[in-house]
């Protein structure tokens, strides 16, 4: 069913704009705003990458295939065998820019038709769960991310679909749990973009596409690496990394499968009760609301919309079940702080895929005159939350005065710009 709604602008030209009248575009207050929430959210989680994903970004084929040994295979085959952490360091700040580019290019596309779409952006910015992103660099989560938002520029023809299929197949080569964490906004895209211009065969292939990347999801999951190799594999891991010590308990991941983890996962949900469920209470109190109002956000939105009812009732499955599903990542590895905080971000991706193709207001009237306040409220308390993020670190507050410190540490030379650190 085409329900003929209005399209987006795809470039200059289309739109009679000059490059000036464009530029005005991105100097716009909301714009600035959601600009200055950027810088916010960097400053607040940034730090150079640690061991544990420099160890994994060198895991390679060079014992076999193995589970998240894809991008590992193509640093070697480019760039050799040894590589240096200032440059793993560098690439891994590189990939993160080059995801919220592709964020910033859609939103500066969604804000033509709704403006607010820069303040709701700002709020998640200034959220744990992107200050969580953000410290994460140098983890496969920001390839997962550069697929999505490239799966999002994807038409919803057969090309599209095996487009789809071939980069979400790569995605979970790269991290198998991304089938959780990711996969389900490109599902949920695809199925919204396809229902909207009546492609008759949506229903097949969305299931296609779910099967076919739940099959690879599936054989990577169960893809270990015999201990027999172990030690051999380690060495050669070891030897990859140039100038920085590898660490060893980031081997252990290649060594289990998916049944492995839920049992270990268990016994730490029924044998440390003391520490688990209330860290499960506290995670969920302070960063479940975020996402619940995006998502209500993105529920009220396809409400508004003429489509029939069953039509309606698949995409708000769609949409809980996309933005949430980061959480049953905690079935096999409890990891609260972190699969909470995705599930900020992924709600995000959820909203930009209904906006992205709905094109309606993001608040329906009488409701709007409320939205101010609403967004305000959710921007100050993700600004003023500080959770644990890992290797010993919190959340940072204005001034930001420990990377000032280290700023003019590093202009005065005392210490290098990069720095390797020791765990």
């Amino acid at each position: 069913m085409n329900i003929g709604y209005p399209k987006a602008p795809k470039n200059i030209e289309s739109t009679g704009r000059t490059a000036s009248e464009t530029a005005a575009r991105w100097v716009s207050p909301p714009a600035l705003l959601a600009l200055s929430a950027l810088l916010f959210g960097i400053l607040s989680g940034v730090r150079w990458p640690n061991l544990w994903s420099m160890t994994q970004l060198l895991f390679d084929y060079s014992s076999g295939f193995i589970k998240r040994g894809l991008f590992g295979e193509v640093l070697s085959q480019a760039f050799g065998q040894t590589l240096s952490y200032e440059f793993l360091a560098i690439l891994s700040f590189a990939i993160f820019g080059v995801w919220v580019i592709l964020l910033f290019r859609r939103l500066r596309l969604l804000a033509e038709f709704d403006y607010r779409v820069w303040f709701v952006c700002a709020v998640v910015l200034v959220s744990p769960g992107f200050v969580f992103l953000v410290h994460e660099i140098g983890y496969f989560d920001h390839m997962g991310l550069v697929i999505v938002f490239v799966c999002f520029l994807l038409p919803a023809n057969a090309a599209g679909l095996f487009a789809r299929i071939l980069l979400c197949g790569v995605m979970v080569i790269t991290h198998e749990t991304f089938f959780l964490m990711f996969f389900p906004a490109v599902a949920l895209e695809f199925w919204i973009r396809a229902t909207l211009a009546g492609n008759p065969g949506r229903v097949a292939a969305l299931c296609l596409l779910v099967a076919a990347t739940a099959a690879n999801t599936y054989v990577m999951g169960q893809n270990t690496l015999p201990d027999a190799q172990m030690i051999a594999f380690a060495s050669h891991v070891a030897e990859r990394a140039g100038d920085f010590a590898v660490r060893q308990d980031a081997l252990a991941v290649l060594s289990r499968d998916g049944r492995e983890n839920f049992v270990i996962t268990l016994y730490e949900l029924l044998n440390q009760v003391r520490w688990t469920w209330p860290e499960v209470a506290i995670g969920g109190f302070f960063l479940l609301p975020l996402p619940i109002a995006l998502v209500l956000i993105s529920l009220n939105m396809v409400r508004r919309t003429p489509l029939p009812d069953p039509a309606k009732v698949y995409l708000f499955a769609g949409i809980i079940f996309g933005s949430f599903s980061p959480l049953l990542m905690n079935v096999l590895a409890v990891d609260v702080w972190r699969f909470f905080a995705v599930t900020q971000f992924s709600a995000f991706l959820v909203l930009i895929a209904v906006i992205g193709h709905l094109r309606i207001p993001l608040f329906p009237q009488p409701e709007v005159r409320y939205a101010p306040y609403i967004i305000t409220i959710f921007a100050v308390l993700g600004a003023a939350t500080e959770i644990t993020l890992f290797d010993g670190y919190t959340v940072a507050k204005p001034p930001f005065l420990h990377h000032a410190f280290q700023l003019i540490d590093v202009l005065q030379g005392d210490v290098p710009l990069v720095r390797i650190p020791s765990r």
